[in-house]
């Protein structure tokens, strides 16, 4: 929970933090169209790459043959999953750059093109003939369930986790003077990006860097790109330079692309900038999975709650050809939006498995959800006649523990302010309607996140002879700002 005991706890006084209005180093760029997306770093020279994809929900490539295509004008390079560089360079990187299987449509698979144009890469990949085994793709994780069910990769059996409980349960229901169950659904959301992914590379000496080339990487991540390109190139934190660019639309998705990863080889096999950039068709990913979730709850009849019992199925999308067992809730589980309530009776089963729906960024793949509460709140507003903001306020602990029975005070006050703006009135669902004969409706939902308030976050600052504070960062980070948040706390 929050440090309110420490100094830092007890400001009041910030230059930044809390303050309206406070111009951002980035701010400027994006209000004059000055800044720099994927597809609008050009360097002299540049050549283009584009990889092959999968056009079926799961396949594996029997025979390729790449001979039509490398003879095709303006082709300068084409890389297999059978070269022995990407062979040797796959053992330091988290998932293949290349492989011959795929577990999802439109995934990158068996080959990348180096050409002189787009159009070239595009006419070389339609000349590249390839025989298919397509195999039958799993689209709803709770098929694989079954008994004797087909999976994907792994065993679901494997990626059950330990169920997480805290208290009395079974008490806490006897305790309830009401007992309800529900199901719920929540729809697989895409990092449909509206600026795609992709990378320029090239390789030069520094001219302030030590002797011999360095790798310049335009639209990597600078923390999370540093993670797989030094070992997968063998170059130190001296010899990387990392430029960001600008995407709009990004939001928690953490998973580097194939086409960020690939330029800096072929850039050294060719001795060229390269340059490889996803299409919005290329950069369906999913950043939250399909979830299928049973809730029971207990509560008294002042509204406050007494015990839940909640199990989520989760599809974890395609997961590749090193595909490690992943049991999601026993870390996760900890998360349940319920353990920011007094209830202190909680039991939660979490049950990952792997589908053929999509690649997963590796966001929002938990059971640490909202909505299960907010319509556990709702419901449990309906049918005690209360105000639900009353209903959340009743259960929600305060900030020192779970035993805090204060509220927040930033809750508190962000409520009573949007009450007072909105002229909240609460009324049951159903009960009112419009002059127009529309029915009214207000909903109320609060959300608090324990799982990124402790998680790490790396910056790197340095203190020059002129006593400032310098953040050697240039541009947006994955597609968010964190640039400015940095420098400016």
């Amino acid at each position: 929970m929050a440090d309110i005991a420490g100094s830092n706890g007890q400001r009041k006084e910030f230059r930044a933090v809390g303050a309206a209005n406070v111009p951002g180093r980035l701010s400027y760029p994006i209000a004059t169209g000055m800044a720099k997306f994927g597809s609008d770093d050009v360097v002299p020279g540049m050549l283009h790459a584009k990889f092959l994809r999968n056009p079926h929900g799961r396949a594996r490539i029997v025979r390729m043959d790449t001979r039509r295509a490398r003879a095709l004008s303006g082709v300068v390079d084409i890389v297999t999953w059978e070269d022995p560089e990407i062979q040797a360079m796959d053992k330091a990187l988290r998932e293949p750059m290349l492989s011959n299987e795929s577990d999802t449509e439109n995934e990158e698979i068996g080959a990348v093109v180096v050409a002189e144009t787009e159009d070239i890469c595009e006419e070389a990949l339609r000349l590249i003939e390839v025989e298919w085994e397509v195999l039958p793709p799993i689209v709803d994780p709770r098929d694989s369930l079954k008994p004797g069910a087909p999976f994907v990769r792994i065993d679901p059996k494997a990626m059950a986790s330990k169920p997480f409980t805290t208290g009395d349960v079974e008490a806490g229901f006897r305790e309830a003077d009401q007992v309800f169950e529900f199901d719920w659904t929540q729809s697989l959301m895409a990092s449909h990006i509206p600026n795609p992914n992709g990378s320029l590379s090239w390789w030069a000496q520094a001219p302030l860097g030590p002797p011999g080339p360095s790798l310049y990487v335009q639209g990597i991540p600078p923390t999370w790109g540093a993670y797989e390109l030094r070992p997968a190139y063998g170059v130190t934190f001296d010899r990387l330079h990392r430029g960001t660019t600008f995407q709009g639309g990004k939001y928690c998705d953490w998973m580097l692309r194939r086409a960020s990863l690939v330029t800096p080889l072929l850039a050294k096999r060719t001795g060229r900038p390269v340059r490889c950039m996803n299409t919005r068709q290329n950069d369906f990913y999913s950043s939250n999975p399909q979830r299928y979730m049973h809730v029971k709850i207990g509560f008294r009849n002042d509204g406050t709650i007494t015990a839940v019992s909640e199990r989520t199925i989760s599809d974890m999308g395609a997961p590749g050809v090193r595909a490690r067992p992943y049991a999601m809730g026993a870390f996760e589980a900890m998360f349940s939006p319920f353990n920011t309530t007094r209830c202190k009776n909680l039991h939660s089963e979490a049950q990952a498995v792997f589908t053929n729906s999509a690649k997963s960024t590796g966001s929002q793949t938990s059971p640490f959800n909202w909505d299960a509460m907010t319509i556990a709140e709702q419901i449990i507003a309906e049918k005690l006649g209360m105000d639900v903001i009353d209903v959340a306020l009743k259960n929600v602990h305060g900030p020192s523990s779970q035993d805090d029975p204060g509220v927040p005070p930033g809750l508190l006050e962000c409520i009573e302010k949007g009450k007072k703006l909105m002229g909240w009135k609460w009324h049951p669902a159903g009960s009112r309607r419009l002059p127009d004969g529309r029915m009214h409706g207000y909903g109320f939902r609060y959300a608090q996140s324990p799982r990124h308030a402790q998680a790490p976050y790396t910056a790197t600052v340095t203190i020059q002879g002129d006593n400032k504070v310098y953040v050697p960062l240039k541009g947006p980070w994955m597609g968010v700002y964190a640039a400015d948040a940095c420098a400016l706390v």
